[in-house]
């Protein structure tokens, strides 16, 4: 089992936040932001980058002992 520390995750909730405002999709009222539940804080629902992108992270996390996890 794997969690993320909290430094990590903020971090990532960071990115997504981040590279999100760059998006028309986070502007309008839609599902993909949580617009539809009422209440309900809009947060991106996926990280917007591209496919090659999140290879390179995902391949920078392993590549570093997967720095940023709790492994069990």
């Amino acid at each position: 089992m794997y969690r993320t520390n909290l430094e990590a995750e903020d971090s990532w909730v960071k990115h997504v936040n981040d590279e999100g405002e760059k998006i028309l999709r986070t502007k309008a009222a839609n599902w993909f932001v949580g617009a539809n539940i009422p209440g309900k804080a809009r947060a991106l629902l996926t990280a917007p980058d591209s496919a090659p992108v999140m290879r390179a992270k995902r391949a920078e996390v392993a590549s570093n002992g997967y720095d940023g996890f709790v492994l069990r």
